[in-house]
This record gives structure tokens, sequence and C-alpha cells, in this order.
């Protein structure tokens, strides 16, 4: 008994435990952080009008990365789409008033604060916030997505399934 009791003492040392992010809070952090690289005359909005098309892109991109016979698995550009899922397309189903797209493989959450090394916040939510937009800043086609001027207003959306963590980003020129 000694030694089970032990083992649940240990397991959340061990990383038996779940790591909750919260897509809100997620938003909000990023929000803050894009707004002060951005500038004052560039700020966006959250939309949440945004979400299911976001959405959709996050929970499509963990199950791809999944499916290697899969052809856009091993496209460069899978990650924005191949066919009726190219991003153009998507956007034309959904709203022209959509004109930017960013994503994120899966990565494993439980390892966000290691990345950040010392400037890990401590909050999984803005540690979440951090990394995103750390990622999209040393890539630049993804930080020209992110500076756009016409972009107006954003969501990003999360997916995790076992610690696996995909991102997607949708920016709007106006309010859907």
């Amino acid at each position: 008994m000694k030694k089970l009791m032990f083992v649940f003492l240990l397991s959340p040392i061990l990383g038996f435990s779940q790591i909750n992010v919260n897509e809100d809070s997620v938003n909000y952090y990023f929000t803050q952080i894009i707004n002060e690289y951005r500038g004052e005359r560039l700020k966006l909005e959250t939309d949440t009008t945004l979400k299911p098309f976001s959405d959709y892109w996050a929970q499509y991109l963990y199950y791809i990365k999944r499916t290697k016979d899969s052809s856009e698995f091993y496209s460069d550009y899978y990650h924005h789409g191949i066919g009726d899922n190219q991003f153009k397309n998507r956007k034309r189903r959904y709203s022209n008033l959509i004109n930017s797209e960013n994503a994120i493989e899966p990565w494993d959450v439980k390892w966000t604060p290691v990345f950040l090394g010392d400037k890990s916040t401590g909050s999984i939510n803005k540690d979440v916030a951090r990394y995103i937009f750390h990622l999209w800043k040393n890539s630049p086609s993804h930080n020209e997505v992110m500076l756009l001027e016409e972009t107006k207003y954003f969501y990003l959306s999360t997916y995790i399934v076992n610690g696996k963590i995909t991102v997607s980003y949708v920016g709007s020129v106006d309010i859907y």
C-alpha cells in the first residue's frame, strides 16, 4: 500500500498529469503580444466569429499529420491545404473578409516552457501564446502575415489531444 501511495504522489512529477491550455487565455495573451509588436496604429481585436474556420483547421492539422499515407502529409504546404482544402478555397466558402492564415503543426505542449528557456513565465497559457508568437516572428512568411496592415481582426484556435497541440490563426479585414 505504501508503494502504491508513493506512485500516486509522484505521478504529477513524472508527467502523468494533464496540462490544461485555455484557448481564451491564449488569445488574451497573444492579443497583448501581437498588439505590442504591431504598434498602436495596427492593433488587432479577436473576433470569435472566425473561431469555426480556425477551429476546423487546427483540428485538421492534428489529424492530417497523423495520416502519413495522405498526399497532403507529403506536401511542403500541407499546413495550408491542397485542393478543396487550400486556404484560398476554404476562405472563399467561409468569408471573403478573411485575408490571412498561419498554422503550427502539433508539438508537445509540456515542452513549451523548456523551448522558452529563461523566458518562461510560469503560466502555460501565456507561454503557449509567447511560443506561438516567437515561432511566427522568426519565420519571414509568418511574420509578414502577423504584420499585414489590412488585418483588423483575428482568432487563434488551439486543438489539443494527448498533450499535443496544433494552432491555427486566421486574420480578417472586417467583422464577419
